[in-house]
């Protein structure tokens, strides 16, 4: 689905705006969207372009939680303590989780 030169222009793009951040906009709704995701994951990381966490103000966690790279934490959500949330995981609004989390997790 994406070729090298996808990578290479996020490279680009990463070297001439090293400020910009990437955020994945994509969420799992069926298996083409799943597959889509992935591939754009790996892109992402695989590049090393900026992708913060993004965590609504509405959101609690934890100060012992681990985040990985690119996670999205929606409003009303609560990470609580020792958690591990691996890369690009989607934490959506009222979840809860107890310890270990690795929703949607790549593994590097």
């Amino acid at each position: 689905m994406f070729s090298s030169a996808d990578n290479d222009a996020l490279k680009l793009i990463r070297d001439k705006f090293p400020n910009m951040a990437f955020v994945l906009g994509i969420g799992h709704i069926n298996k083409k969207s799943q597959k889509i995701r992935k591939n754009l994951m790996m892109e992402f990381y695989n590049s090393k372009v900026y992708c913060p966490n993004i965590i609504h103000k509405n959101s609690v966690v934890e100060n012992s939680v681990t985040l990985g790279i690119g996670n999205q934490i929606f409003a009303k959500s609560v990470v609580s303590t020792n958690a591990i949330i691996g890369n690009f995981s989607i934490i959506n609004t009222g979840a809860v989780s107890y310890t270990h989390l690795r929703a949607h997790e790549t593994r590097h």
